[in-house]
């Protein structure tokens, strides 16, 4: 170190105390300035180093850009800001920097002044200052050259990739990079070197000394014009576990939807206590209840559930309420098509502050009661920007959500083109993305970019896009975007989807599977209790293992690999009748496939039609029975309701009568006697439908000719039916 005294300018605002971090030192004279009063300074008067404290209503930025201009050439320290924006204040000008982490250390900073005014008066060539300078950088900075090869590596980098940074100079960057993000990172270095000063941020994969990859975020400036850097600079972070978790995110999240899609029964999701509010229902709700969903969430249960009848509003009661976390019910509900009776099963989650309702119509009780299956899943708490883009890249649709994404209101981005949010990098990517959709038969796609924000800050996204429906030519895009820098509350939502998905599979009253297709075999992940107890199967005893060994009955092998091939194939069907083998012998079975993961994984699950099979076997062969009995009768029957019309008649009404089915079905009961006896008639029908009893009597009955059928009355024994 050399004696000669260093001139030190501190700017800082008037309540800061820059100056008196400084170590007390012979060799350093401290002047202080405000941001005003920098003008003020002579550019002539000599200052080895200057000092600029954040914090204040300092901007350091336009700080930087002042100070050059004053002070030329000399060294600038920024004290006191925060770790992530060191790499954007050294891209401005900063020489070195101090975050917050570092604390008040006045020795770190008089150690910095002498370190920095030393590298600068020395004769040392531009390579050695930058070495110097690097060594001290706690930021992951590395220099390239032209051909990307490493010149010079911030010990830093180290606790990213595992290697030295004489391990890493004159190595070549694209080495590390993963190979299928290669092309992009190349492509993107060659575009950074092609313009001075170019800045630009990308997410890739890097492989570590130990062989692993990791997820990094990388800036990428072109500092070829610096002569002491001479280099593209590149400033990292590690982000694989946020990259990880979302991959992760997105799996739980088709699987949750391809299921919800699949429900047939109403399910209603509600929270809070006291009065239960819908956070959301499903479409088969929405069908049976005549509610859209946008009219009732938020909104009670109790206010359009309600049914005229004296049975309590069960949900209000006990659907977030007790100490039995599930529960059952027999309920009454309005729907759509007048009042119903439902089994109403109830399962609760988060702490017992939600729960699910899943309605079970049971009002019709000749069919087989129908338990809930499935689950039901919406990932809604985060702010996404939904929109439609015309085929000149300009809004034509956006939601109002997004305003407190991007800052814009509605009215400030309908018509105006995506570049007032998207970068020509991010619009650059979103054409290569509608090319690959134009020229395959892919829905959608789903990738990363970068927006701006209205106040210019920049956010990483997430991107999924289809093509407007069109005849032939590009119509333009539809899409959602998502933020996705909030990395705690994207694992919380993830947690939250986790437990969902338990409570409901667990809960589920049908026995149900979930499998995946191995060498297309039905291999089975996961059982829930009721398939258990019918099958007789542990989960454990199967997981692993082809479920139809275990549940096929013998010579329904055939039939069963038809059915895996037609599911892993894709070919939907609503359900299927099966015969499977259960602890309790074979049985019948509403077989309803839900596939996800494109095919490769699905549930199965098994609604028990055996004893409503078995009825309607039974009722078939009494209904041919009852008809071969009346129609063997040797006298006319028929029967008629309480306006008098005929329901039924056997076949010698006919014969008696001469009238065909056509016409009895259009007579009154009282045509088929003469005259005088009808009143009769009349009479005794009215006595038979208002006592509910037996009557008999004489009528003299007549054809249809009118002729008598008999010179003497007849007794007429009727009932009430």
């Amino acid at each position: 170190m050399t004696g000669r005294e260093r001139d030190v300018l501190v700017i800082e605002s008037g309540d800061q105390t820059v100056a008196s971090c400084l170590e007390p030192d012979d060799r350093i004279r401290v002047r202080t300035a405000t941001p005003q009063e920098l003008p003020n300074i002579d550019g002539r008067e000599s200052v080895d180093c200057a000092v600029l404290g954040a914090g204040g209503g300092i901007e350091p930025e336009r700080m930087l850009e002042r100070i050059e201009s004053r002070t030329a050439d000399c060294p600038v320290i920024v004290s006191g800001v925060a770790c992530e924006c060191a790499g954007d204040l050294l891209d401005a000008g900063a020489t070195d920097i101090l975050c917050k982490c570092n604390g008040d250390k006045p020795a770190l900073l008089t150690r910095r002044v002498h370190t920095l005014v030393d590298a600068t008066r020395t004769s040392e060539p531009g390579e050695k200052r930058l070495e110097r300078l690097l060594e001290n950088s706690p930021d992951r900075l590395s220099v390239l050259a032209e051909d990307g090869t490493y010149q010079y590596i911030a010990p830093a980098v180290k606790q990213l990739m595992g290697h030295t940074a004489a391990e890493l100079e004159g190595t070549n960057v694209f080495e590390y990079v993963h190979p299928d993000d290669r092309e992009h990172v190349r492509d993107t270095f060659e575009a950074v070197c092609s313009e001075p000063g170019r800045k630009e941020s990308m997410e890739y994969r890097i492989r570590d000394s130990t062989g692993n990859w990791r997820w990094v975020h990388s800036t990428w400036t072109n500092r070829f014009g610096d002569p002491i850097v001479a280099g593209v600079v590149i400033n990292s972070r590690e982000i694989t576990e946020r990259v990880e978790r979302e991959q992760h995110l997105r799996k739980e999240r088709e699987r949750f939807e391809v299921l919800f899609e699949q429900l047939e029964q109403p399910v209603v999701e509600a929270e809070g206590d006291d009065e239960p509010t819908v956070v959301t229902v499903n479409a088969a709700f929405e069908e049976m209840f005549g509610f859209d969903a946008d009219e009732i969430v938020g909104e009670p249960l109790g206010d359009f559930l309600g049914a005229d009848t004296d049975s309590e509003l069960y949900e209000s009661e006990h659907l977030l309420e007790g100490d039995n976390p599930a529960g059952t019910q027999q309920v009454t509900r309005e729907t759509a098509d007048g009042t119903r009776e439902f089994l109403l099963q109830t399962a609760r989650y988060e702490d017992d502050s939600r729960g699910f309702g899943i309605y079970a119509d049971i009002t019709d009780r000749v069919e087989q009661r129908q338990l809930l299956e499935g689950y039901e899943t919406v990932l809604e708490a985060v702010d996404e920007l939904v929109y439609i883009l015309d085929e000149n890249g300009r809004f034509q649709f956006v939601n109002k959500a997004q305003e407190s994404m991007t800052g814009y209101s509605r009215d400030e981005l309908l018509g105006e083109h995506i570049s007032v949010l998207m970068d020509e990098a991010s619009r650059q990517k979103a054409r290569e993305y509608i090319d690959q959709l134009q020229t395959t038969d892919e829905q959608s796609v789903r990738f990363e970019r970068t927006a701006t924000t209205a106040d210019g800050t920049e956010i990483h996204c997430e991107d999924r896009m289809a093509l407007l429906p069109g005849d032939s030519d590009f119509q333009g895009t539809a899409g959602i975007i998502r933020d996705i820098t909030e990395h705690k509350e994207r694992e919380q939502k993830l947690q939250a989807e986790r437990e969902r998905f338990r409570v409901l599979f667990e809960r589920l009253p049908e026995p149900t599977l979930e499998f995946k297709f191995d060498d297309g075999a039905p291999v089975v992940k996961d059982a829930n209790p009721a398939f258990e107890e019918t099958f007789g199967y542990e989960a454990g005893e199967i997981v692993g293992e082809s479920f139809d060994e275990y549940i096929v009955p013998a010579g329904r092998t055939e039939e069963a690999t038809t059915l895996n091939q037609r599911v892993r194939e894709g070919k939907q069907f609503h359900s299927r009748e099966i015969t499977r083998q259960t602890a309790d012998g074979t049985r019948e079975f509403l077989f309803r496939p839900a596939v996800y993961s494109d095919g490769d994984e699905a549930f199965a699950v098994y609604a028990d039609i055996t004893e409503q099979k078995d009825r309607e076997r039974q009722l078939r062969e009494e209904q041919a029975l009852t008809e071969t009995l009346i129609n063997t009768l040797p006298v006319v029957f028929f029967a008629f309701d309480e306006q008098g019309q005929f329901m039924r008649w056997n076949d010698r009404a006919n014969e008696i009568s001469g009238f065909s089915d056509e016409e009895i079905a259009s007579m009154h009961p009282a045509e088929f006697v003469v005259e005088e006896d009808r009143p009769t008639v009349y009479q005794k029908m009215s006595e038979i439908i208002e006592h509910d009893t037996t009557v008999s009597f004489e009528a003299k009955a007549q054809n249809k000719d009118q002729s008598i059928t008999s010179k003497s009355s007849l007794p007429c024994p009727v009932a009430a039916e």
